[in-house]
């Protein structure tokens, strides 16, 4: 039966530099209790690239790693082969390249940079790989052929499966977590050493489950666990977690059947069900999370509406007139007339702005509440937006950022057309309108009458 994969990590939901569409892994256990795998991982080359660099994750910590090949070879957009393999050769490692190459990869000449240029190991040389051993990481040094490469990769871990009293157990990301990668199209299968005669049963002789970027796990027939994972996003990674009959593993070593001991089934069964709570728990409590930050902002925005309509639209319905004098005493103040047209925004040319800001309040052209009310929301606005970063940064949830984000930009946008005028300032408009040339909008114009 398909098995749904829990997400144990929120998702880093920002762009990677790099990228992987397809990803198609053929591991098979041995009876040693070994693992060998042949990896084979399609890579999209959008900016410059010659290093490339893989961990070997989710592996008990007795286990080593040994890789017998490397090889690339230029695809297509399906992923078939257009051109010949080029086979790399191995190099020895040089424990420098552990501080400039902490990523998936990148160009050499900007990664080892700063490394001496008179060492002979510093530079790596092209159409190589090394491996480091003890950090469990491989480094392949390449002139990439094409934008779309796919690499192959055949390596093996020794104690790669824990011998208990009635079960052999495989924990293995066979997607290790990438913060600058995404990882699309996933497929890994595990051949299990299933002895002639031996009746594999899902759940029962052979229980498999998936942690990390969802999707789903079968067990077949003939032993095969196949993990099928649309999408493994930046910082995510996709695990294998296998049980099986120990009797399987008929060349276990004498110290790797003493490593371990007791009964392990119910425990790890245990641990899984603890694993589904928890996911679901995070699907509830990310259901909620959306449910209220939808909610508020539907809330502020409605608030943001309404507070418009009341205070920031002006109707003709207001228009008062101006009186003689009124009108003679605004239009022979250049200064004031520059002022209203800039929205009460104080110019940087003004000779005394406090003075004007004195006289456009005396003349009540504009509505102060509306000016507090714009303050208040462009607030709201620039706070709806830090709450965006970090619900996507802190929570994870895109969703939840995207409402935060549209709801503090609709605030901002109507903040911005809050401030109106006041009736006399809508009147004052009017008159400007239809009389352009009546008053000039430069300060350089003499100081209004009394």
């Amino acid at each position: 039966m398909p098995a749904v994969l829990p997400t144990t990590a929120a998702a880093a939901m920002f762009d990677a530099p790099f990228a992987s569409p397809s990803l198609n892994e053929r591991a098979q256990v041995q009876t040693t209790g070994a693992l060998h795998v042949v990896e084979q991982r399609t890579f999209v080359f959008e900016q410059p690239t010659d290093v490339l660099r893989w961990s070997f994750t989710g592996l008990p910590g007795n286990s080593e790693i040994e890789v017998s090949s490397v090889r690339l070879a230029p695809v297509d957009e399906n992923g078939a082969v257009v051109g010949d393999w080029q086979t790399l050769q191995r190099a020895s490692l040089n424990t420098e390249w552990r501080d400039s190459l902490e990523g998936s990869g990148g160009a050499s000449k900007d990664l080892f940079s700063s490394m001496a240029n008179d060492d002979a190991l510093a530079i790596p040389k092209q159409g190589t790989w090394s491996l480091d051993a003890w950090r469990r990481t491989l480094y392949a040094f390449f002139d990439a052929p094409a934008d779309r490469v796919m690499f192959e990769v055949d390596w093996s871990a020794t104690d790669a499966v824990a011998a208990y009293d009635d079960v052999a157990e495989l924990y293995w990301d066979y997607v290790p977590a990438r913060s600058d990668m995404a990882t699309y199209d996933v497929t890994a299968s595990v051949q299990l050493p299933v002895p002639e005669g031996a009746l594999v049963v899902p759940d029962e002789t052979v229980l498999a489950w998936g942690h990390g970027a969802p999707g789903q796990a079968d067990v077949t027939a003939d032993g095969t666990v196949t993990y099928q994972v649309p999408e493994v996003r930046a910082g995510q990674y996709a695990q294998a977690h296998i049980l099986f009959p120990t009797t399987w593993l008929t060349n276990l070593s004498k110290e790797a059947r003493t490593t371990y001991s007791g009964v392990r089934t119910d425990n790890a069964k245990a641990e899984e069900e603890a694993w589904t709570d928890t996911y679901s728990n995070q699907l509830v409590n990310r259901f909620m999370v959306d449910a209220v930050v939808a909610l508020l902002c539907a809330v502020l925005l409605a608030v943001a509406v309404i507070l418009y309509v009341t205070h920031g639209r002006e109707r003709r319905d207001d228009l008062l007139l101006l009186t003689p004098n009124e009108r003679r005493q605004l239009l022979e103040d250049p200064q004031l007339i520059a002022r209203f047209k800039a929205w009460n925004h104080v110019a940087k040319d003004e000779p005394d702005p406090q003075a004007l800001t004195r006289r456009t309040n005396d003349a009540g052209l504009f509505d102060p509440v509306s000016f507090r009310l714009q303050k208040a929301l462009f607030i709201a606005a620039v706070v709806l937006v830090g709450a965006a970063v970090l619900a996507l940064v802190a929570l994870g949830s895109a969703l939840a950022a995207g409402m935060l984000l549209v709801t503090g930009i609709c605030i901002a946008v109507i903040a911005n057309y809050m401030p109106r005028r006041s009736a006399k300032g809508l009147a004052l408009a009017v008159v400007l309108a239809e009389q352009p040339h009546t008053a000039e909008t430069g300060h350089a114009a003499a100081s209004p009458r009394s």
